[in-house]
């Protein structure tokens, strides 16, 4: 009975050091394999499994090494960073999984399977969330907050290395809050990278020559069909385009204008609902040019506002879109009219 409890704890022990060596490796794999070779090489550390004192071997180290400068000044760079990540999105987590599998050694195959499938998923994990945190800060125009975050991981891994060799199942309880937490925002951060995509995609098609605008974007039949639904009669339509707004809570759907209202047509559990606003009742409209997506800004009254995101499309349809608030009574305000404004927050 005492020999299985033993057995029971070690292989505890064992899942608990391949789980916070993976999440690292997640978040800078290079710096996780020399830090941890390191440690066995200099005799840092005694309690690692066997089998993963290869990672001590000298070619081992100096490969970790290279790759770990390589990737310290790739993590420091603006968008070249999130093509770093994105090339180690496979990396990463099947290297995580094959350390997994190395250090659990003779156990049995029930453990083995559980080892490659936690470092596998964790890795995974800690990798997206790293590579859509660089996605987001590469919005930004400066480039100094790529090389805080990049330092700031750096010490984020040797911290958490050096707790996982010496006090494992205190890192795994630090390591566990943070997953939790990563796994909290990730659908934000997935929907934050889908926006992204899509904004570059149309970006770049915006530079392709056309003659005529594209307000009237052609919606999914399920939007077609609701919005042929909700229109009275003859109501005109002026302009459908693909957008993200935020009002109570973000949403992307399609921004559609009529003669008379503005409709937000989007999706909630499944099914396509809308908002909608009298055109009499917008006091006025502020319009922001950036670079990858414009934003349109509705004031209600001092303490309402709702706010547009419209993916580029081409210079013609935005001019289009500002006239054509323009004829219909909207005022319509430009950030330009006021000396250094860069943008702007919902009122109130």
């Amino acid at each position: 009975m005492r020999k299985t409890r033993r057995s029971g704890l070690e292989t505890l022990l064992l899942l608990t050091k391949i789980f916070g060596i993976s999440f690292t490796s997640g978040v800078n794999l290079y710096a996780t394999v020399a830090l941890v070779g390191l440690a066995v090489r200099f005799n840092v550390i005694q309690n690692l499994p066997e089998q993963l004192h290869v990672l001590a071997n000298e070619y081992v180290i100096g490969v970790a090494l290279t790759m770990y400068v390589c990737e310290f000044f790739a993590d420091k760079i603006p968008a070249f960073d999130s093509f770093w990540d994105s090339i180690h999105t496979f990396i990463r987590p099947f290297s995580a999984a094959f350390i997994a599998l190395m250090a659990a050694g003779d156990a049995s195959i029930v453990v083995k399977i559980i080892a490659v499938l936690l470092a596998g998923s964790v890795a995974l994990t800690t990798h997206t969330a790293k590579a859509g945190t660089r996605l987001l800060i590469n919005t930004s125009p400066e480039p100094v907050s790529n090389s805080v975050v990049s330092i700031a991981e750096d010490i984020g891994v040797f911290v958490l290395v050096a707790l996982v060799l010496t006090h494992p199942f205190v890192a795994a309880s630090i390591m566990a809050v943070l997953l939790l937490l990563i796994i909290w925002q990730g659908p934000k951060l997935i929907g934050f990278i889908i926006y992204l995509f899509k904004a570059i995609y149309c970006k770049l098609w915006s530079y392709v020559p056309c003659e005529n605008s594209v307000n009237l974007e052609i919606m999914p039949h399920s939007y077609d069909a609701y919005l042929n639904n909700i229109l009275e009669g003859s109501e005109r339509v002026y302009l459908t385009i693909g957008a993200v707004f935020k009002g109570s809570k973000k949403r992307s759907g399609y921004f559609v204008v009529s003669a008379r209202r503005c409709i937000i047509l989007h999706r909630s559990w499944f099914r396509v609902r809308h908002i909608e606003v009298d055109l009499q009742d917008i006091l006025r409209m502020t319009f922001q040019k950036n670079f990858l997506t414009d934003r349109l800004s509705f004031t209600f009254d001092p303490e309402k506002q709702l706010i547009i995101t419209l993916f580029k499309r081409n210079d013609k349809s935005i001019d289009e879109i500002k006239n054509l608030f323009k004829s219909l009574g909207v005022e319509v305000v430009e950030p330009a009219l006021y000396p250094g404004n860069t943008g702007y927050e919902p009122a109130g």
